[in-house]
């Protein structure tokens, strides 16, 4: 009997010595995580306008108006103060590789 007691605590010891995960990581971005699209120097239209960064939907983006010069500049307000890691752009949708987001 006091074998499995041993052996109960040994794995209880274990179990409570692993580190806690990390917090699943927040897209700041996020319009349901109340980020809002404050400025935009350039706009397509017809369903393209920057607001749709924000919805974390695949089908939809933005692009600016036709024959603007870049640079662009979309400006978006996060809820509270915040710790950005990580940055990532989806290009998957873009119409050309010329047109994608770059570093």
């Amino acid at each position: 009997m006091r074998a499995i007691g041993l052996l109960f605590f040994a794995i209880a010891s274990v179990a409570r010595a692993q580190p806690a995960p990390p917090p699943p990581e927040i897209n700041l971005l996020a319009f349901a995580n109340g980020a809002l699209v404050e400025r935009v120097s350039s706009n397509y239209g017809g369903g393209w306008e920057a607001v749709w960064l924000t919805d974390e939907n695949p089908e939809t983006g933005w692009a600016p108006e036709k024959d603007a010069k870049p640079p662009f500049e979309i400006v978006i307000s996060l809820p509270e103060r915040s710790e950005i890691r990580r940055l990532a752009f989806d290009t998957a949708r873009a119409e050309s590789p010329e047109r994608t987001a770059r570093a």
